[in-house]
């Protein structure tokens, strides 16, 4: 199936090409950011839970450092494993023979847009840091390494539904269900890079959507702090939601 470009009929082929080529990989390597990074600090917490090992952490530091201190320390190893990635890539795709194999596919790396690259950039920081704060309170409540799979199974959720709404929206670009998906946080990061790809959207139009996943990612990092700073401290069965609730209005973040 052709995918139309309604808004780019300056677009070569080949332009069109590597802006589907592109925007593909580029979302499948933000998924895969999300998801590893995300489920590996959800682990390393709970991990510290079970052991006992956070009941000697938090004697010298305090929560919400420990919180804030994986999630750069994930970012940095995560943001390393990304260079390493997509530089091995790029070192193999800049070879003559692969060159001359992507132009028989009518794919031009020369057409490649900077201004896409540069937003591929900002939506895996912000997507990163918007489920890295759920993964994190989510792994703080869970005192089991073994329960830990199903209590974050919701937010595996919604990062696979935008996910497939994004692959479904290559030949579908313009379709309302993208353009109204596109300004929920949990699938902008997603959704508006696969409009910024393939389709022009007005100026307004990404600056709503990046607008609504900034605040988004300030007011649920603040509820997430909350739930770590109360969940680092509660052993045994997983609390429910309204004892969460009374809990995390005894302390302020």
């Amino acid at each position: 199936e052709q995918v139309r470009f309604t808004n780019d009929a300056g677009k070569t082929p080949e332009e069109e090409g590597t802006a589907i080529g592109l925007t593909y990989v580029l979302l499948v390597l933000l998924f895969m950011a999300v998801m590893i990074t995300g489920q590996l600090i959800a682990t390393e917490i709970t991990a510290e839970k079970s052991s006992r090992v956070m009941e000697i952490i938090v004697t010298s530091v305090s929560p919400l450092k420990q919180m804030f201190g994986k999630i750069l320390g994930t970012f940095a190893v995560g943001i390393l494993q990304m260079i390493v990635l997509v530089g091995a890539l790029v070192l193999n795709l800049v070879q003559q023979n692969n060159l001359d194999a992507l132009k028989d596919m009518g794919l031009d790396l020369g057409a490649i847009d900077p201004k896409l690259i540069a937003f591929a950039v900002f939506f895996y920081l912000t997507g990163f840091f918007l489920y890295a704060t759920l993964f994190a309170a989510v792994g703080s409540i869970v005192s089991r390494t073994e329960d830990l799979g199903q209590a974050i199974l919701p937010i595996t959720m919604l990062t696979l539904a935008g996910f497939y709404i994004a692959i479904f929206g290559i030949t579908h670009p313009e379709s309302s269900v993208i353009t109204i998906c596109s300004y929920i946080p949990f699938f902008a990061p997603f959704l508006m890079f696969l409009r910024i790809g393939l389709t022009e959207p007005s100026v307004w139009e990404v600056l709503l959507s990046v607008g609504i996943l900034l605040a988004s990612i300030i007011v649920i990092g603040w509820i997430s702090a909350k739930i770590y700073r109360t969940g680092v401290l509660m052993y045994g069965k997983r609390p429910s939601f309204k004892e969460l609730i009374k809990a995390m209005k005894a302390y302020k973040v």
